[in-house]
């Protein structure tokens, strides 16, 4: 029973198909002409019109630079780049920080929710669900539809940063930009403000913490002055001295450093500098994207063709067993035969 079932096995993989010759395979493709041109024709023409009603679009392009503007690290992303600019004091213009906050749903909200020009009333987010066809757009999507207009990219050696804004409206596109550059730039003078506010705290603790331990170091070599006039040099009462004298000076000059700390935070936060510097402003009239349409309609014919044609040949693995196919080059040539007007020129009757 064992060998009959193994016998029977390879049989039916047999059966069922295998490897055909190439004259075979091109034998089918001819047979199924028809399949073949309708199938790429149908699938054409629905890519084609999909291409003459898709509308042009416009990008709007801005090229930045942050204020300290500076190459970024060779090694590390977001994390190593504020981590070092946090070390020299206080938030700062990197280019990864300024694009996290283009990315952020408060930004991209308070942009769409600002006018498309100063003369008119209606607002960013009512000009993208008009071109949209809807009604509105809710309040939780609108940072997804705004993240979908836009894309960012950060020229690592020269620390650049190119704004694009897609839309088909080009008016739309220039106000989005434009506006994103001025929110980012309130919203990074927002939070170095209200950073330098704390530092500022921290820093008047800091200076208060000083001061009483050098009026603590002063009031004690005050006191041991006043008990002792006269003081032999190298003697116990020299060394006691010159202790509270060191740490009269030690207490000095960390007051000192601690007051001009604070006089650095104090000027941070009244520092009103704009985050971004515009590099490559928009042109009067934006560009319009290119469709490429002829290319995209020739890759649509070629990966159809390549599909419908795998079909068929894989149809043909499975329509005759190997044994029992017929020959392939006669099969070949009377499908070649078959073929309207081009079977005439490629297959010549032979001669009596």
């Amino acid at each position: 029973m064992t060998l009959a079932r193994a016998a029977v096995g390879p049989q039916r993989e047999n059966e069922l198909g295998g490897e055909i010759d190439f004259p075979t395979a091109i034998a089918a493709l001819l047979e199924g002409w028809r399949l073949l041109v309708g199938a790429v024709g149908a699938v054409s023409l629905l890519v084609l019109v999909w291409l003459l009603l898709m509308p042009q679009r416009y990008d709007a392009v801005m090229t930045l630079s942050t204020v300290s503007s500076s190459a970024l690290p060779s090694g590390g992303g977001l994390a190593a780049t504020l981590l070092a600019a946090s070390s020299q004091g206080g938030l700062q213009a990197t280019p990864p920080f300024l694009v996290e906050l283009m990315q952020l749903p408060g930004v991209l909200t308070e942009v769409a929710q600002s006018s498309v020009s100063e003369g008119l009333k209606e607002r960013i987010i009512d000009r993208i669900a008009k071109s949209s066809h809807t009604d509105s757009i809710r309040s939780y999507r609108i940072p997804v539809v705004m993240q979908n207009l836009m894309r960012t990219s950060v020229q690592r050696e020269t620390g650049t940063i190119t704004l694009t804004v897609s839309h088909k409206d080009s008016a739309l596109a220039r106000a989005i930009a434009q506006r994103l550059v001025d929110e980012v730039g309130r919203a990074f003078v927002q939070a170095a403000k209200a950073q330098a506010v704390e530092l500022r705290r921290s820093q008047q603790a800091r200076v208060d913490s000083a001061s009483r331990q050098l009026g603590q170091a002063q009031d004690s070599l005050i006191h041991f002055l006043s008990r002792n006039r006269a003081i032999a040099p190298f003697s116990p009462d020299a060394v006691v001295q010159q202790r509270l004298q060191r740490a009269v000076d030690l207490a000095q000059q960390v007051y000192g450093l601690a007051v001009t700390d604070r006089e650095a935070a104090i000027a941070k936060e009244l520092q009103d500098t704009p985050a971004l510097v515009v590099i490559d402003s928009l042109p009067r009239r934006l560009p319009p994207v290119p469709r490429r349409r002829l290319l995209k309609l020739l890759l649509t014919v070629v990966l159809t063709t390549a599909a419908v044609s795998f079909v068929i040949v894989f149809q043909e693995t499975l329509r005759h067993p190997p044994g029992k196919r017929p020959d392939s080059l006669m099969r070949l040539r009377t499908a070649a035969r078959e073929l309207p007007l081009v079977g005439r020129l490629l297959v010549r009757e032979p001669s009596d």
